[in-house]
């Protein structure tokens, strides 16, 4: 598929590709895209079985920007969100068009409209609908977590308790 616009995505390693999988990634990456101004966007998925870093499947949540200036200012806000970094990939978290070239078709799974309102398509009954607060920047002190190892428990652990640091309002980087 070629991007006529300009798509995000968020790679969440993932055990499996079910419905409940789905959901709890996209409402993570809901609140992500809030957190921006979301409104006129499209939404898409992508399934990779092996990532190499996290040695298992990921599910990447894709939202799709219609302007570049909304896609720049988005970007920035979801590099600036430690409660979203924690639980994403730790090689290549978030992505854009030219990597997502490699997957695809891309069907729409819904939208959100000019009045912040979630429509998802039949085929995504996972895709939350309805408000999705804005995740919030945190202001705690900063966290550095860096394991003397490259296995996937490593990749994991540091998953693990960036996750943990970062929903207590710390800033992690792993």
């Amino acid at each position: 598929m070629i991007w006529h616009w300009f798509p995000i995505g968020m790679r969440f390693p993932v055990t499996d590709f079910s419905d409940e999988t789905k959901r709890d990634c996209w409402q993570i990456a809901l609140s992500a895209i809030f957190a921006s101004d979301p409104n006129g966007t499209e939404l898409y998925e992508a399934c990779e079985p092996y990532d190499p870093v996290s040695q298992g499947p990921v599910y990447t949540c894709i939202v799709c920007y219609v302007g570049i200036k909304q896609s720049r200012a988005a970007g920035k806000t979801m590099h600036a969100l430690d409660r979203l970094l924690a639980r994403l990939c730790l090689f290549n978290p978030l992505v854009q068009a030219n990597y997502l070239e490699g997957f695809g078709p891309y069907p729409v799974l819904g939208r959100i409209d000019g009045t912040g309102t979630v429509t998802a398509e039949e085929t995504a009954p996972f895709l939350p609908t309805g408000s999705v607060a804005p995740m919030k920047r945190n202001d705690g002190s900063a966290v550095l977590l860096a394991l003397a190892s490259e296995t996937c428990d490593a990749e994991r652990l540091t998953r693990v308790l960036g996750t943990q640091l970062a929903d207590a309002g710390f800033h992690v980087r792993r």
